[in-house]
């Protein structure tokens, strides 16, 4: 199930405040960044998938909205970068480890997606 740009319009215009890189974005912008969070997110979480138990709307939403806010600083740290110059202003950050929003994170707790669990299972 794909989700929709007029959902995640009303979502951003009703459920949150810090919504302007939403609302200024281009319906292809909106489109490209709601099916790369989708994509994503049935990635990290290998337990969802889009017929049988779907990504909450509200976590693709969430997703594609803090893919919209990287900006090239974030994106050259994904790719190793440690730190940038510019006229003397210098930039270190470290490399994410994870690139799902926290907004994400807490959605899919409460669906009991909990986070990514390596090695045996908890007894």
């Amino acid at each position: 199930m794909a989700v929709s740009v007029t959902n995640a319009d009303a979502y951003f215009q009703n459920e949150v405040l810090h919504n302007q890189l939403w609302m200024d974005a281009t319906l292809e912008t909106k489109q490209r960044a709601l099916k790369n969070a989708e994509n994503m997110l049935y990635r990290f979480y290998r337990n969802f998938d889009p017929v049988n138990k779907p990504v909450p709307e509200q976590a693709v939403f969430e997703q594609s909205y803090f893919l919209l806010l990287v900006d090239e600083t974030i994106q050259k740290s994904a790719l190793g970068v440690k730190q940038v110059s510019v006229s003397g202003l210098s930039i270190s950050v470290d490399s994410p480890k994870y690139p799902i929003a926290p907004e994400v994170k807490m959605i899919m707790a409460t669906v009991g997606a909990g986070g990514v669990r390596v090695g045996r299972p908890l007894l």
